[in-house]
């Protein structure tokens, strides 16, 4: 009977530590884009969110995307990815300029 207390309660404290160390280096895990990943997933969050809301999203000039340039992961926001389809200027990007379309 002490064997198996003994089992079940070493077992719960390794799931803790487990549960530990995953909460403290997880932070660090994220998705790792390709240019054109992110892009992509630039085009599809600017269309989505002036669609519904007639706006760039707020944090769209904010380094936010992880992305593989030249072998190195860099953080890029969705306005420098987007400049060729947006405009030079990244803060004066808008929805109508990325072409987006907005609520009527």
């Amino acid at each position: 009977m002490r064997v198996s207390i003994l089992i079940v309660v070493s077992a719960i404290v390794i799931l803790v530590i487990a549960l530990v160390l995953l909460t403290i280096f997880s932070s660090g895990i994220g998705n790792i884009y390709t240019i054109a990943g992110a892009q992509s997933q630039c085009a599809q969050i600017g269309r989505s969110t002036c669609a519904s809301a007639g706006t760039l999203p707020a944090n769209w000039a904010i380094p936010t995307m992880k992305v593989n340039e030249a072998g190195q992961t860099v953080l890029r926001s969705c306005a420098y990815l987007m400049r060729a389809t947006c405009g030079e200027q990244l803060n004066a990007q808008t929805c109508s300029t990325c072409q987006f379309t907005t609520p009527t």
